[in-house]
């Protein structure tokens, strides 16, 4: 069946606005955030961090699971939304490359977190990460809801009035699971939802009022927010994330239109 346009993500090859033309009024691109996690006294032993060696692989640490369960992985979640300090792609930017320009840092920093170090990366920003490898920060997550924004989405949907909010998977082919806003700041909730043949991380948030969808997709380490003039008047997105509005001109891939 056919996802219906309020749940469905934009293609790339079209503006994100043209996509949802009289569904919603604004959209924004909300960037999954950066984090660390410190790592003192609080590593489970089924956890080891080891630091990325081969140029496909992201220049920060990469967990390695010592046994690959279900346990292991909601151990992690819980970890992250218990104890990761969330940055902005703004504060990396300063941090890592500051003489880097913005676009070529943007361009680089996503490319970095969903293939590795291609030629299209920066060799100014490859270098700092490479540098940057000893410490415990982590590139933003892709294509799923960040655990490390959890409690800032709970806080989003709360400041606009919703008292339930629907999951999905990335293709929409799961069974919906009703959440809270306040699940989302709860670190002991499984942020999943269900299929037909196994369970799924949430590619997808939807609250038919006021009318709100974000929505992450494949390769991509942000969210597209997508909301009704009736949601705006209640939350403003970048009063709980770091967000860029959509243009009139902006595609799905939008680093590479910077």
């Amino acid at each position: 069946m056919k996802t219906p346009i309020h749940l469905r993500a934009p293609l790339v090859g079209a503006p994100v606005l043209d996509h949802w033309r009289g569904v919603y009024d604004h959209v924004f691109v909300v960037l999954n955030p950066p984090f660390c996690i410190p790592w003192t006294g609080g590593l489970p032993e089924r956890f080891r961090i080891r630091s990325s060696a081969q140029d496909w692989v992201s220049a920060h640490h990469d967990v390695w699971f010592v046994d690959e369960t279900d346990d292991c992985h909601t151990d992690l979640d819980k970890l992250i939304r218990e104890h990761a300090i969330a940055s902005t792609w703004a504060a990396e930017h300063a941090r890592l490359c500051p003489d880097v320009p913005w676009a070529d840092f943007v361009l680089s920093y996503w490319l970095a977190a969903v293939i590795g170090y291609v030629e299209e990366v920066d060799p100014r920003v490859r270098s700092a990460l490479e540098a940057d490898t000893p410490t415990c920060w982590f590139l933003p997550d892709e294509n799923e809801l960040p655990q490390v924004q959890a409690p800032a989405i709970g806080a989003f949907f709360a400041a606009l009035g919703c008292t339930e909010v629907s999951a999905w998977s990335e293709f929409r082919d799961s069974i919906p699971k009703t959440f809270k806003p306040a699940d989302f700041q709860n670190p002991e909730t499984e942020l999943m939802v269900e299929s037909d043949t196994a369970p799924w991380r949430i590619g997808a948030l939807h609250a038919a009022d006021p009318g709100v969808l974000m929505s992450w997709a494949f390769d991509e380490t942000w969210a597209t927010l997508a909301m009704t003039d009736a949601a705006y008047a209640r939350a403003r997105p970048d009063d709980h994330f770091e967000c860029i509005r959509a243009t009139p001109a902006m595609h799905p891939d939008w680093p590479r239109q910077l």
